[in-house]
């Protein structure tokens, strides 16, 4: 089972990750 930060944090690391590709 996922905890709620477990998600959120992959959430963040996908979108920053993006955010760097997208820079």
């Amino acid at each position: 089972m996922l905890s709620v930060l477990a998600i959120q944090n992959k959430v963040f690391q996908k979108y920053y990750l993006a955010g760097q590709v997208e820079n």
